[in-house]
């Protein structure tokens, strides 16, 4: 009963509640390239980063929004990713937290999930993009 009540909160604030508006939680500067401090974030992949926090309350530390072309990341791909798009997102949280933000990161729309849980805790980090807006989803671990 509890998952179908949270899949009704995720319908109503993904859908019903317009995105347009200021994040309470995200300040845009933590989504700028950390390049050349540029770019912008789609506003309704901040809603869902919002929603993550909300539903699962567990703090995130934004490693990566927006990346310029020229980002290193980027620089060395054939074809440019998401981040070049604003339509994705790296963050991290504490590894006591992983478990219960897995669970809920799929509950949300989200297009693409990757996973790096493998390193140390400096080097973990989840993966979020809306770039596939038909309905496909994909997950992958790095």
């Amino acid at each position: 009963m509890v998952y179908l009540f949270e899949l009704i909160i995720i319908y109503f604030f993904i859908y019903l509640i317009p995105y347009t508006m200021q994040s309470e939680i995200f300040n845009t500067d933590l989504f700028k390239c950390r390049h050349c401090g540029e770019g912008s974030i789609d506003q309704l992949l901040i809603a869902r980063l919002e929603l993550l926090v909300e539903l699962s309350e567990v703090h995130i530390i934004i490693t990566s929004g927006y990346r310029c072309p020229d980002h290193p990341m980027e620089a060395k791909k054939y074809v440019k990713g998401a981040h070049t798009k604003g339509l994705a997102c790296d963050f991290q949280c504490s590894p006591e937290d992983e478990y219960k933000l897995l669970k809920t990161v799929l509950l949300i729309p989200f297009t693409g999930i990757g996973l790096h849980l493998k390193d140390t805790p400096k080097g973990r980090f989840f993966h979020v993009d809306i770039v596939d807006r038909s309905g496909r989803r994909v997950v992958w671990t790095y």
